[in-house]
């Protein structure tokens, strides 16, 4: 009997090394980079663009509507929720997801420029709101030149 009860407590003491082993693991994952290089440590979701926050679409013609999407991956550890994506100026329109992205899940914000409401150089941008750490108000510009 005394044999089976020293056997209990060395079996619930691996339990607990196990389970403080695994806490320590989940911090350890927790942490990311910030715009800086710096190490975070966040709960919250966190904007990943590919390929930046802004994009340059040289030449083109006026009288179009043309638009980028921009792709993001959600690298937090929250679902992202984009609350509203307000544009710069009138000549800017977007769309986006509207449901959560969750954690590991890509997403995109469309932006559509009228090219018929101005010529020669633009630059212009959307901000999204949204829970995202650091960044709760996040802005994507779109440029270039409009010619005849």
């Amino acid at each position: 009997m005394k044999y089976l009860f020293v056997l209990f407590l060395v079996c619930c003491q691996v339990v607990v090394v196990a389970q403080n082993g695994n806490a320590v693991k989940k911090q350890q994952f927790n942490q990311v980079l910030d715009a800086q290089g710096n190490i975070i440590s966040t709960q919250k979701p966190l904007f990943a663009f590919t390929g930046g926050s802004s994009f340059d679409f040289g030449e083109v013609k006026a009288a179009e509507k043309i638009y980028h999407d921009f792709e993001f991956t959600n690298i937090g550890f929250q679902p992202l929720i984009i609350s509203k994506v307000k544009s710069s100026c009138y000549c800017i329109t977007s769309d986006w997801d509207k449901t959560p992205i969750l954690p590991g899940q890509k997403g995109k914000i469309r932006v559509w420029f009228d090219t018929r409401v101005r010529k020669g150089s633009f630059r212009n941008g959307v901000t999204i709101y949204s829970n995202a750490y650091s960044y709760p108000e996040e802005t994507l510009l779109v440029s270039g030149f409009i010619v005849d």
